[in-house]
């Protein structure tokens, strides 16, 4: 036992990240540095996402990557269910048999030392990792819906606490909305890669007047997100 014990010590810190989605996007983005960033000589990311995009990426970015179904509750501002979108609800329920398999056969076969969540969708994954005693860090990158107010909000609320070993969010609006302790740890930039051009250089790159006025929309392109209401403001002020 005891040198079971000095082993756990010397080795790496031995961390799943579990993503939800299999596009590009925001999340799996910013995961991709945090992994990419790790010291491998105090922590081994490894990452359980389904097939696709988001799952190269974090291949690309050195982990260990273990593909599979995920099946979420997702209750966030941008998306919630209601009317049609219960549709995408009763999919979710029939991938939950093929994500509980899969996810505790991960954890079988690694001795993890961490479950890291990648947004509060990931119900069923932190009830998985607590069946197998791995302690939980939940990390919230979107904010509930309607101030977090409304029922179901709640019992989103009300799982992290039970769960979570351990909450961070990517900002003060994220954090006030679920309300759970959260520390608050911004996105991370990559300076290098996202180093600004001038403006006069960017343009000429992109074929545009030098006197044309740009405004840029990065992500994804959610009505909520108050797109067209900035284009009928720029129509009234031209």
């Amino acid at each position: 036992m005891g040198g079971g014990a000095s082993d756990s010590r010397r080795r790496p810190l031995r961390i799943l990240f579990v993503h939800h989605r299999s596009e590009l996007g925001g999340a799996p983005t910013s995961l991709s540095y945090l992994i990419r960033s790790l010291d491998r000589e105090r922590y081994e990311p490894h990452v359980y996402s389904p097939r696709g995009p988001a799952a190269d990426l974090f291949r690309s970015a050195g982990a260990a990557v273990h593909t599979g179904p995920v099946s979420t509750f997702t209750h966030i501002w941008a998306s919630v269910y209601r009317g049609r979108r219960w549709l995408l609800f009763l999919r979710e329920l029939a991938l939950l048999p093929m994500h509980l398999t899969a996810l505790s056969r991960t954890l079988r076969a690694q001795r993890f030392d961490i479950v890291h969540l990648n947004d509060s969708p990931l119900v069923a994954a932190a009830f998985v990792a607590r069946r197998h005693n791995v302690p939980i860090v939940w990390h919230l990158r979107s904010a509930l819906p309607g101030e977090g107010a409304d029922l179901r909000s709640r019992l989103v609320r009300a799982v992290i606490r039970r769960l979570a070993s351990d909450a961070i969010a990517i900002n003060e609006d994220v954090a006030a909305s679920f309300d759970v302790g959260a520390t608050i740890v911004p996105n991370a930039v990559d300076l290098e890669r996202f180093g600004p051009a001038t403006t006069a250089d960017a343009k000429e790159h992109l074929g545009i007047d030098a006197a044309q006025s740009v405004i840029s929309f990065f992500g994804f392109i959610y009505p909520s997100k108050g797109f067209r209401e900035f284009i009928g403001a720029a129509r009234e002020i031209r």
